[in-house]
């Protein structure tokens, strides 16, 4: 019941019917239909004690859910039969308003960031690959730091060159397909290039610069929610440990939606 229309229309409707042979005023009872039949509360209070009016409510909900149900049930089995009870499954998972309508209906931000705070995050950018000359294996890691699984069908990975400069603009873009889901507290990885990997840009050539950059993640509806800027250090002239393991390593910025952390 993914629109709740059980709790809405059928406990709602119900609770509409009992309340009329509970509260119906004499006064509004007569106005509309002349007759003296009031809700059980009234007839209780004067003395009378008739729930003549509850009881023909009650049946009144038994007789529309029998009905409903006779009428409904064959037409949803012959739907059923003819295949067309319910949408494609890769429908299901993005949405009939974006399939069918070319646009999300809602902006549904609790889907996007849950109410923990923490969603789907650009968590490391290994910018500098081994491979050479197309450095294939370069890749941004995408990770969910919510406790549910997050649909990330139609979510951009952006690669922006130059952040900061007058020469800041974008370069390649990354899209999740429909069927992709994160799954909660775990992490996927976008390579520049190798197809052994499940997300790939597919591109022939380097996508992330090795000095400075920065990666930008959208949502299904261009919503940015995590940016990831990193800058590589400069060469050290004088190292006091020839074994500096942290010489080749670049200071990374976070951007969670929230705020910018630095590493």
């Amino acid at each position: 019941d993914a629109v709740d229309a059980i709790p809405v229309h059928l406990g709602n409707g119900i609770w509409g019917c009992i309340a009329t042979g509970l509260f119906a005023s004499p006064e509004l009872v007569d106005a509309a239909y002349g007759t003296p039949n009031y809700g059980w509360f009234y007839n209780w209070s004067s003395g009378s004690g008739s729930g003549k009016l509850f009881a023909v409510e009650i049946l009144g909900v038994f007789f529309i859910i029998g009905w409903v149900g006779l009428v409904m049930i064959p037409y949803f089995y012959l739907m059923e039969v003819l295949g067309i009870f319910r949408v494609d499954p890769v429908e299901e998972m993005v949405g009939l308003d974006i399939c069918h309508h070319n646009g999300p209906a809602y902006e549904l931000d609790m889907i996007t960031v849950p109410s923990s705070g923490k969603g789907v995050i650009i968590s490391n950018i290994n910018y500098d690959g081994k491979v050479k000359r197309t450095e294939s294996d370069e890749y941004v890691e995408i990770t969910n730091e919510s406790k549910s699984d997050i649909d990330i069908s139609g979510y951009e990975v952006v690669d922006v060159n130059s952040p900061g400069t007058d020469k800041e603009s974008v370069g390649e873009t990354f899209t999740f397909p429909p069927t992709a889901v994160l799954k909660a507290g775990q992490s996927v990885r976008v390579y520049t290039n190798d197809t052994r990997e499940e997300y790939s840009f597919g591109s022939g050539r380097a996508i992330w610069n090795n000095k400075k950059g920065k990666g930008v993640l959208k949502d299904s509806t261009k919503k940015v929610i995590s940016e990831f800027e990193y800058e590589s250090k400069p060469d050290k002239v004088e190292q006091d440990d020839d074994n500096d393991e942290d010489n080749d390593k670049g200071i990374m910025f976070k951007y969670d939606g929230g705020a910018f952390s630095a590493s």
